[in-house]
């Protein structure tokens, strides 16, 4: 993994940049300001706070082995994302506060130096886009807000892990394998445990090549604790890929143990009624904007917890790094699609916002895709403060 922290930065208020080839692999950038990733361009200068608009990065990139399935990874973008790889556009992304990936083998020279533009756009898209509402009560934070890497993976590797349990000790893994190879099948070994419990199996997979495939694993009464606000127990589970005897890929999810269902009025963790206390919290800490360090989330989460606090509610995903810290810290998450104040008119149709419930149905997708194996997330909230009289 290669992360990508130093880039150079060009405010682009008149769209001008894109057809004067300002994402081009040898355009000159050097009269360009330096900035960093994990920065909104709110911070970059006292001028820039109120900017809503268009504004351009780039960085080099080499790559540090051949024949490999080269991944760009984005933790989040403050805005609609166009991605060029030496000139080319290798994709887009609407949902900023969420993770992406775009993989970008075909346009990446293996043997030398490569260009990464990306050209980002906080602006307002009108009402049939999220947030869905013209004016928001939070600053929506422009840049490259989050970590940036590429990942150079070989084409056999796992695509995803998603991790279902429940408080009597039970969970359900299931791998999506990937073969992104162009002729050549893939057999092999697949090896699921929960590293604290000692528990592992094995499972035999086969992946025709430019296919997925799907592996289930069950594991029973294993005896773990369960997660809660109380007692935040957690637990490692680590799912290995082997091809011929060899190594290929692994990941490793942290995970917790717990149920939650209704009874009547009651929601239930683990079977208990649970009295929710909580705040709204936006992700917002001054002077870091969007993008504070891990310490100051952290003072944030304990001073919540002292206050006598078990669930945090955000109008928007934020950061990994978040949910993390309330998996161990034993903080719930209400987390909610940032779909707010849409207020269709009487004039409107169905046909008028099919756009902005496709973005949202894909941000709920999205959201589950990256946040599914967090214990603290037990909410999911769909809009705030939408309209609901129309038909």
């Amino acid at each position: 993994i290669t992360e990508l922290k130093n880039w150079k930065f060009a405010l682009d208020q008149t769209g001008y940049g894109e057809g004067t080839g300002w994402a081009g692999k040898y355009f000159d950038d050097s009269n360009w300001a330096d900035v960093k990733t994990n920065t909104c361009w709110e911070t970059y200068e006292a001028a820039m706070f109120d900017y809503e608009g268009m504004g351009w990065f780039r960085t080099k990139f080499t790559p540090k082995e051949q024949n490999k399935q080269y991944i760009l990874h984005f933790n989040g973008v403050g805005g609609v994302a166009k991605v060029f790889v030496n000139g080319s556009l290798a994709g887009t992304y609407e949902n900023r506060y969420l993770p992406f990936e775009i993989n970008i083998t075909r346009w990446i020279w293996t043997t030398g130096e490569n260009t990464i533009a990306v050209l980002v756009d906080n602006s307002f898209r009108g009402k049939t886009h999220l947030t869905g509402g013209p004016k928001v009560e939070w600053v929506l934070y422009g840049g490259l807000t989050h970590a940036v890497w590429v990942e150079e993976r070989r084409v056999f590797h796992l695509d995803h892990v998603r991790v279902d349990t429940d408080h009597c000790g039970n969970a359900k893994i299931t791998v999506t394998v990937g073969n992104h190879a162009v002729v050549t099948d893939l057999e092999c070994e697949l090896v699921a445990e929960i590293e604290e419990l000692n528990a592992v199996q094995t499972k035999q997979a086969f992946c025709s090549y430019g296919t997925s495939c799907k592996i289930a694993f069950e594991f029973k009464d294993t005896g773990a604790k369960p997660w809660s606000p109380d007692a935040p127990n957690l637990y490692t589970v680590k799912v290995s890929m082997f091809r011929n005897g060899e190594l290929v890929h692994w990941v490793k999810h942290r995970i917790g143990f717990r149920t939650i269902t209704t009874k009547g009025t009651d929601i239930l963790l683990n079977g208990k009624p649970l009295l929710l206390k909580g705040a709204n919290r936006y992700d917002e800490y001054a002077p870091y904007g969007i993008c504070p360090p891990e310490e100051c989330i952290r003072e944030d989460m304990l001073a919540m917890k002292k206050a006598g606090m078990n669930l945090i509610r955000t109008h928007y995903p934020q950061d990994p790094i978040h949910y993390d810290l309330a998996d161990e810290l034993g903080l719930m998450y209400m987390i909610e699609i940032p779909l707010n104040w849409w207020a269709p008119t009487e004039d409107d149709t169905l046909a008028d916002h099919v756009g902005l419930l496709n973005e949202a149905v894909n941000c709920l997708d999205d959201t589950y895709f990256w946040h599914c194996n967090h214990p603290s997330w037990t909410i999911w909230s769909v809009g705030n403060e939408c309209a609901h009289s129309m038909p």
